[in-house]
């Protein structure tokens, strides 16, 4: 019986939608053991349904530009959602229900736009790429990356707009020793830590003829931690000293933009025209350090003695970070810039201690992904 009711609303909804720019969404819940007693709320485009256990439904709408459909099924502590590329005046008929990983939904029939689904396989690369550099003074470069996966959520928010999250983390280490003409090597060390959240807000496009419209807002916070530490021991005939620095900044960071685009389609997915960016990164940075002198002496006529001295911490407030800039482009070449593709990377760089050169090591680690 419900099979019969779902394709008598299939057949009545196809003939109002066909010659429209229109799509058809059905909605299908067998009947299971599973989940059964529980409803599963079905969301999109601003409307909400639910369904029970073996009922179904069927909803007429008018079909959104970028033509990219978002479907989030929710039922108890499980989620689900499915990226719909719509083609005008198509039904769709989708199968939602509980498995063994929880809520699922399944297209079961109608087409979608291959062109608009293939193009994110077409624009990211999940494979690592490599580099190896050797430079003229024996120092080696190394660089590797890959896209992260979540390039798939940037390519949706480009077609779709809304507000999406972005996350950026970094490391790094390095190493460094050199001599000093009369004096024992000296040693030092240093690295960093930084996570940098920001939120994306995107108005895209409207196509239409004549003179089209969008508009991005970023908002965001930054930490990093810089450490810097180093250690000589000076050698006499009496006495040696041994002398430690360490040295830590924090940096925190805002992260405020506005971009304005105005311009018009030269196809549905080529917009082109001006757009007027608007930057601002004030910043708190914070210092504090302290330095440790200690002599011993080899005879008893000079005593020895250790110095601490600490630094007494500091900051400093810089209002400055303002930036303005009118860029000739089209859309997809400036969002690229503002929201860069999410990556995986790993970098490591050694120069040998070869003639006046120390010896350097330095190692990177970072990562930026995107959130919905």
């Amino acid at each position: 019986m419900n099979k019969l009711l779902l394709a008598m609303l299939l057949l009545v909804s196809s003939i109002i939608a066909r010659g429209q720019d229109n799509i058809t969404i059905a909605l299908e819940r067998p009947s299971k053991l599973t989940g059964s007693a529980g409803k599963i709320f079905v969301s999109f485009e601003g409307q909400e349904v639910s369904l029970r256990n073996g009922s179904s439904t069927s909803i007429n709408l008018p079909l959104p530009h970028p033509r990219v459909i978002e479907i989030k099924v929710k039922g108890q502590l499980y989620k689900a959602s499915y990226s719909l590329h719509a083609i005008p005046g198509e039904v769709y008929s989708f199968e939602v229900g509980y498995g063994f990983k929880g809520v699922y939904i399944n297209l079961i029939s109608g087409n979608e736009d291959l062109i608009a689904t293939s193009k994110i396989a077409d624009d990211a690369n999940y494979d690592w790429k490599s580099n190896l550099k050797r430079g003229q003074d024996g120092s080696l470069k190394f660089d590797a990356e890959k896209i992260h996966s979540s390039e798939e959520i940037r390519q949706e928010w480009l077609r779709k707009g809304g507000t999406i999250g972005y996350v950026s983390l970094g490391a790094v280490a390095s190493y460094f020793s050199m001599d000093l003409e009369g004096l024992d090597p000296m040693n030092g060390y240093g690295g960093g830590l930084s996570y940098h959240y920001s939120w994306l807000n995107l108005k895209i496009p409207e196509y239409k003829p004549g003179l089209s419209t969008w508009r991005s807002f970023v908002g965001g916070l930054g930490f990093d931690a810089l450490i810097y530490s180093t250690k000589m021991t000076i050698e006499e005939d009496l006495f040696s000293m041994k002398i430690n620095n360490f040295n830590l900044t924090y940096i925190i960071t805002a992260n405020i933009g506005l971009t304005l685009g105005l311009g018009k389609f030269r196809a549905e997915d080529h917009w082109v025209g001006v757009a007027i960016i608007a930057k601002y990164r004030p910043s708190l940075n914070l210092f504090m350090g302290t330095s440790t002198i200690e002599t011993i002496s080899s005879t008893p006529y000079l005593p020895s003695s250790t110095t601490t001295t600490n630094i007494d911490p500091t900051s400093s407030f810089n209002l400055g970070g303002v930036g303005f800039d009118i860029e000739f482009s089209n859309y997809y070449a400036t969002m690229s810039k503002l929201a860069p593709k999410p990556m995986l990377k790993v970098s490591a760089f050694v120069i040998p201690p070869v003639g006046d050169y120390p010896l350097f090591i330095s190692i990177g680690l970072g990562l930026s992904i995107y959130k919905r």
